[in-house]
């Protein structure tokens, strides 16, 4: 059988789906492609963008893209002209209407050596409304030989004109056990890891959430170290509730959470994770799927003296600081209010 898309791992439903329409002429002009950051969805853009293009497209033997032939190493190598790629201004929150009227200005200019001119907008949840609006115009009625890949972490954002002018392709999540194996057989760099400090590799593929580019970058020794202070962190508050513990212990461990709002955002939004992981453990027991624990035990261990009632107290009071925090709630008062809520809960 044909391979699909050789750089994307799993998601083979899609591969089979989107692979059949390339071969078919069938692929629609545009694509919605959801999934967070390190999901792979810009993995999947390129492999399309190179599978429409390649110069083996017509051969069964080969992979599709092969990855080999003149046109595949210049879209893999960045040396594409007909591929184009508008993203976000790191120095900006949004993509403004500007950039999207002259990527579509281009869209409607020859090819200059592409079967199909290939657009892909990154962060596509942060096109302002404006922007969003400029592109439904092209969306509406594309040029011939176009083909625009919108990337997004979530469509909440996205307008409902937009999605329904799009085909929507969700990336997949993976399992710990899924990114751990294709890390190992990979990446030199993560078997390593594993070998030296078991531990930190666990912990670092369980905190990917499913996204295998996300576990790539927890592995290092820089991540898996603010890693383990950040869960030391979050367990210490989790563990002062527990049976025999006094307000000092709560106090103690809230006071080293940090004092920048968006720094103690990050760290409350961690903290409701990982009461909700107890929560779903201790009313389902296996199968439960964990980004903070590294397993059902760890979170039965963790979890097995605080009561169940306590338990959804506790997230509510977390959850209350997280939108205090979101309204700009002095963080000094805000964190003395969680001490004295939690020591009540």
């Amino acid at each position: 059988m044909r391979e699909i898309f050789p750089a994307l791992f799993g998601n083979e439903a899609t591969k089979s789906r989107i692979g059949d329409a390339i071969l078919s002429s069938r692929l629609p002009h545009a694509l919605l492609i959801d999934g967070q950051e390190g999901s792979g969805k810009y993995t999947l853009a390129l492999e399309i963008a190179a599978a429409i293009n390649c110069e083996r497209r017509g051969d069964p033997t080969a992979s599709l893209p092969c990855h080999g032939c003149p046109r595949c190493k210049r879209i893999f190598g960045g040396g594409f002209v007909d591929l184009h790629t508008l993203e976000r201004d790191e120095s900006r929150a949004t993509i403004g209407v500007d950039p999207v009227k002259e990527m579509r200005r281009d869209m409607f200019l020859s090819a200059t050596e592409a079967d199909c001119k290939v657009y892909i907008v990154r962060d596509a949840e942060k096109l302002t409304t404006e922007a969003q609006n400029a592109l439904l115009i092209v969306l509406e009625e594309p040029p011939e030989g176009v083909l625009i890949m919108l990337l997004a972490s979530g469509t909440d954002k996205i307008l409902t004109t937009i999605k329904s002018r799009t085909q929507y392709i969700p990336m997949a999540r993976f399992s710990n056990g899924e990114i751990g194996e294709y890390l190992l057989k990979t990446d030199k760099e993560a078997e390593r890891v594993r070998n030296v400090d078991p531990e930190g590799f666990d912990i670092a593929i369980a905190s990917a959430d499913g996204r295998i580019g996300l576990a790539k970058e927890l592995i290092t020794p820089e991540s898996r170290e603010r890693i383990a202070e950040e869960r030391a962190e979050t367990l210490a508050i989790i563990n002062s509730l527990g049976r025999g513990k006094s307000y000092r212990d709560i106090y103690a461990a809230v006071g080293d959470l940090p004092k920048k709002r968006t720094e103690l955002a990050v760290a409350l939004e961690r903290l409701m994770q990982a009461v909700a992981e107890l929560i779903k453990v201790g009313y389902s027991g296996d199968g439960v799927s964990l980004s903070f624990f590294r397993s059902t035990e760890e979170a039965e261990t963790v979890g097995e003296s605080i009561s169940r009632a306590k338990l959804f107290k506790l997230y509510d009071i977390v959850s209350r600081a997280y939108d205090d925090n979101s309204k700009n709630a002095n963080t000094a008062a805000l964190l003395s209010t969680l001490s004295a809520e939690l020591r009540m809960a």
